[in-house]
């Protein structure tokens, strides 16, 4: 009945971004090939706040620049409330990792554009973005890009192509109306008592059209606020915490009620300390001869998703961070391989391997530098880094599908698989008419554990490299042998 009454919603899909908040936050669907696709990362609307000088920024600068790198045709834009930014340098030094990206002149970019309020009050700023996405709806067909998800009866779905936005930060944004009370006021009289519920009132109108915004238009924003304490002067206290996985007596700064009940994920940095080990060295420098004591431009930050609409709230996850690069999303997954047990990693405490990839050595001294170097190291270590988040977070997966790293290793290499072959893969899906924009294939970690068990064979493999694979020795083969035995 209301099928035929209502239009179903618009499809609107995570992006992939890597750092450990794929998985954390998506479920695995089915694509058109039979492949696992990750939807999961970043959603319609990103928040992200932590107390100052804690790397929100950054963070947020690296999932624009993951949108890019997913969606090499998408258009974004950062407005810098604080009049602090310099975008240019953060996307440049962010982006000299990937192939694509380090090939991108941001001072010159037509897809990348910044303002600040040098230009624009918040409100003008909002009412302009709102108005430029809001073109895309006149004329979607042209805006539609097909995903590799597909729908209930087995055909691509289609989204609208992503654009992005930023704003840094929504705490210190200002509107119109206060400017005007501040052109007409002097600081202490009572005219600017109204300062906060102008503002206030402000961003509770531009909370209250967000939502419809970003699924309208297929927009990936980004807010970022500040956090600050609440000083209680009840003499009995309550719990006064706006999302539950908040600390106690903090709230987020200058920010409306919409900042805790509509963002999709809300990403809250609980702590940042230097990354050093216990002689006060840098425990992953970049050249280990020219490593000074009391190094601190690498960071570890704690931060936890305080609110997860999809996927689990209130877990911490470790990134790490470079003051000079930004965001390090192959080292924080190393990082927290190695500090979970080390899971994946063989070899001893001062020289290891990962066991995706044994052939290369590593120390604490040299896996900085291999992986910016060596593209099948890092599809590795993510690998791995998803493997152990799938054994964590997703409970609901068969167990007889997951295993450990050397063992999915070792039993796919029997099956006659080449590693080589299966690390020179992407981790993250794109749209159909991108792909070849995208020159390696799409493999997940969930194809791989599937292809260990031979339920699936990756549609891309050549005839020869499927004829020549042994599925007699896939483990769920072995399974059903012994079953039928018994």
């Amino acid at each position: 009945m209301f099928n035929k009454a209502f239009a179903k919603p618009r499809f609107r899909p995570a992006i992939n971004v890597g750092c450990l908040m794929d998985v954390s936050t998506g479920k695995y669907e089915r694509g058109i090939h039979g492949e696992n696709i990750l939807n999961g990362g970043i959603s319609g609307i990103t928040g992200i706040c932590a107390r100052p000088n804690n790397f929100k920024t950054a963070l947020a600068v690296y999932c624009m620049a993951m949108l890019r790198r997913s969606c090499h045709h998408s258009h974004a834009i950062t407005y810098d409330s604080e009049g602090t930014l310099y975008p240019v340098g953060r996307f440049t030094a962010v982006s000299k990792n990937d192939e694509y990206l380090s090939e991108i002149d941001y001072t010159e970019d037509e897809q990348f554009a910044f303002t600040d309020i040098s230009q624009y009050t918040g409100d003008e700023f909002f009412d302009l973005f709102r108005k430029t996405v809001n073109e895309k709806t006149k004329d979607e067909k042209s805006h539609l890009g097909t995903t590799p998800f597909v729908d209930m009866h087995g055909k691509p779905r289609t989204a609208l192509y992503p654009s992005g936005g930023m704003i840094d930060s929504l705490s210190r944004m200002t509107v119109k109306a206060v400017e005007d009370i501040y052109d007409k006021n002097v600081i202490g009289e009572s005219g600017m008592n109204t300062e906060a519920m102008n503002n206030g009132r402000a961003k509770k109108q531009m909370f209250n059209q967000l939502p419809q915004i970003c699924a309208r238009t297929g927009t990936y924003l980004f807010l970022t606020a500040h956090v600050k304490d609440v000083i209680n002067m009840e003499m009995y206290p309550t719990d006064k915490r706006n999302l539950s996985y908040m600390k106690k007596d903090t709230v987020l700064e200058g920010v409306s009620g919409g900042f805790y009940s509509l963002p999709n994920n809300v990403w809250m940095i609980t702590a940042n300390k230097p990354l050093q080990n216990k002689d006060k060295m840098p425990e992953y420098p970049w050249d280990n001869s020219e490593a000074m004591k009391g190094d601190t431009d690498l960071s570890i930050l704690t931060m936890m998703n305080i609110r997860g609409k999809n996927g689990l709230s209130g877990f911490p996850i470790d990134i790490i961070v470079s003051q000079s690069e930004g965001v390090l999303a192959s080292l924080s997954e190393f990082h927290y391989c190695k500090d979970t047990d080390r899971f994946g990693l063989g070899g001893n405490l001062q020289n290891y391997y990962m066991e995706l990839l044994p052939d290369v050595k590593l120390s604490r001294t040299t896996v900085r530098q291999k992986l910016n170097k060596d593209y099948r190291l890092r599809r590795a270590v993510q690998i791995t880094a998803e493997l152990l988040q799938l054994i964590q977070f997703h409970r609901d997966m068969d167990p007889g599908l997951l295993c450990d790293p050397k063992t999915l290793y070792d039993d796919l290499t029997a099956m006659g698989y080449n590693w080589d072959t299966l690390l020179e893969t992407r981790g993250y899906w794109v749209f159909d008419e991108e792909l070849k924009e995208h020159p390696r294939k799409y493999l997940s970690t969930k194809d791989l554990l599937e292809m260990r068990i031979g339920k699936y064979v990756p549609w891309w493999l050549s005839k020869e490299e499927k004829a020549n694979l042994k599925m007699e020795k896939a483990a769920g083969a072995s399974k059903a042998e012994d079953k039928s035995a018994a």
